[in-house]
């Protein structure tokens, strides 16, 4: 269905930012990351605010599409160190 895939393609975006901020600062930085440049990305693809794109991580992080969590406090989104981007077949959906 359309939800599934839209979900797919925010999944690849946010793997997509991961990737290239892991090869800019280094694979210890990468599981700490600013929301700034996934809400930059959300915004390009979607058009969707800030609000929309935490709304739109915490259900990735929920599912199980994305392993991690949402650090308000810090505006950041830290993944895990293993396998930050689980398998489809892993997921809740």
């Amino acid at each position: 269905d359309m939800g599934k895939l839209k979900f797919m393609v925010f999944r690849n975006l946010c793997r997509g930012v991961h990737r290239e901020v892991r090869e800019r600062l280094g694979e210890n930085a990468a599981h700490k990351l600013d929301l700034a440049p996934f809400e930059h990305i959300f915004r390009w693809q979607d058009g969707c605010d800030a609000d929309v794109t935490d709304c739109v991580l915490s259900n990735l992080i929920y599912q199980g599409s994305l392993k991690g969590y949402l650090s308000h406090e810090h505006k950041k989104l830290v993944f895990a160190k293993d396998t930050p981007f689980p398998p489809p077949s892993k997921w809740l959906m």
